[in-house]
């Protein structure tokens, strides 16, 4: 199984802690996919066994803190269970606790933490502690609906939101201990303020999760601002190819091809790139021939690319590794390309995504246009690149560098981008300033 997130936390309904073979199935489920995750956090609710205790402590006239404290001992409890079924007893009393069993064993339990805080709130606080790609509730309905589906017949299931739109059917929600009717809008703004994605599903169907994992949405998902992804690429990609988009003239095949391209590229125009590479492809076919090749030759066959003297001794020395290291085959990790001299994380992307694997690449097309159409705010390409890999389903992640700067070149340019023309001025942000 391949997942789209990394690292997750799930709101799990403590309704579903009446049924013991669903606790059975989740337990199995939790089991197999934990190992597949670096950080995997479930945090149970207390479902109708805390709300009778709450509703006890009420008639013996007890304070909301108490009723509270008494919610969160059901949850644990709740999570005591799913533990003794995992063979991992060690629930966290504290998110201190939490946090460090997640950074030790990948993997932690959780019931409440402290009174007046919904378990929602635990799994939002918790996720932006880890950094989390995602939070998903698991809940007794399908998602999301435009009105309360146990009055209206015709409520209709919401796919994609924005945090904003989320807040706004939250508000008017009323919250007492042990009753949340869907979320706590305070869970919300805290992932709001850190745009991790929020998944509502069914939890009645455990596959449910799965789905979710695998970047699919069987319920509703909540970003800073919902797009259908298949048709933004689609449409940037046609028009880029349209406009004779610089970048499509890269159609170089073997790996050691795309590999040096990437490299030379780096503070160079397309065009220059283009230019500088066909004559170097023309002389050099292997690493063993670039590996022989002077010093002062390979720099003069690489002019006018930008830092040419520099360029040509790394190349020099990465094709001698690759050549004796790797039998002049491209390694295909990212910490294989990392350890090579001249590969930095965005020309390590670009190699994995070329040659079929799961990688976005962010230069500054794709870090410019991502912030332009609002579908995120990030301050470096790094965060970019993170918050990406979150909204965008995994099998477009190998299309989108090479879409993005076609689209960069072409249309929504650095300067005097052509908002009139372009086929997303209805959806961007910056097109409506």
């Amino acid at each position: 199984m391949r997942f789209n997130f990394s690292k997750v936390v799930v709101s799990l309904s403590g309704s579903f802690f009446d049924k013991p073979e669903l606790i059975c199935e989740y337990a199995k489920i939790f089991s197999k996919i934990r190992s597949k995750l670096e950080m995997f956090c479930v945090v149970t609710g207390g479902g109708r066994i805390a709300r009778e205790y709450i509703a006890k402590a009420e008639i013996l006239g007890l304070g909301e803190r108490e009723r509270h404290m008494l919610g969160i001992a059901v949850t644990r409890v709740n999570a005591l269970l799913f533990g003794f079924a995992l063979d991992f007893e060690e629930i966290p009393q504290s998110y201190k606790e939490a946090v460090k069993q997640l950074r030790k064993n990948g993997f932690a339990i959780c019931g409440g933490m402290k009174p007046g805080q919904s378990t929602d709130k635990v799994a939002a606080d918790i996720a932006c502690m880890i950094d989390a790609d995602a939070v998903i509730n698991l809940t007794k309905v399908a998602g999301v609906y435009d009105k309360d589906p146990k009055k209206y017949q015709d409520a209709r299931l919401l796919k994609e939101l924005s945090y904003e739109q989320l807040e706004k059917i939250l508000s008017s929600q009323k919250s007492s201990p042990g009753k949340f009717e869907l979320f706590d809008l305070l869970a919300v703004k805290e992932l709001a303020k850190r745009e991790i994605p929020i998944f509502f599903a069914c939890g009645k169907e455990p596959k449910n999760l799965i789905e979710i994992l695998r970047g699919n949405n069987p319920g509703t998902k909540v970003c800073k601002k919902p797009v259908n992804w298949e048709e933004v690429i689609e449409k940037m990609e046609k028009e880029a190819k349209k406009r004779n988009a610089p970048v499509y003239e890269f159609s170089f095949r073997y790996p050691f091809q795309i590999l040096l391209a990437a490299i030379i590229s780096t503070r160079t125009k397309d065009e220059i790139t283009l230019s500088v590479c066909k004559k170097l492809f023309s002389k050099v076919k292997t690493p063993a021939q670039l590996a022989k090749m002077s010093e002062n030759e390979l720099a003069e066959l690489l002019k006018p690319a930008g830092f040419y003297r520099e360029k040509a001794k790394k190349l020099k020395e990465l094709a001698r590794i690759i050549a004796e290291k790797y039998g002049s085959r491209i390694p295909e990790t990212k910490e294989e390309l990392l350890s090579l001299p001249g590969v930095g994380k965005k020309v390590a992307n670009v190699v994995l995504a070329n040659i079929g694997k799961d990688a976005i690449a962010v230069d500054t097309h794709v870090h410019r246009i991502a912030n332009r159409l609002g579908v995120l705010h990030s301050k470096t390409p790094e965060e970019t690149e993170k918050k990406l890999k979150r909204i965008v389903p995994r099998n477009l992640w190998k299309k989108l560098n090479k879409t993005f700067v076609g689209f960069g070149q072409t249309v929504c340019t650095p300067k005097r981008p052509r908002c009139r023309e372009c086929p997303l001025s209805k959806i961007c942000d910056f097109a409506k300033v």
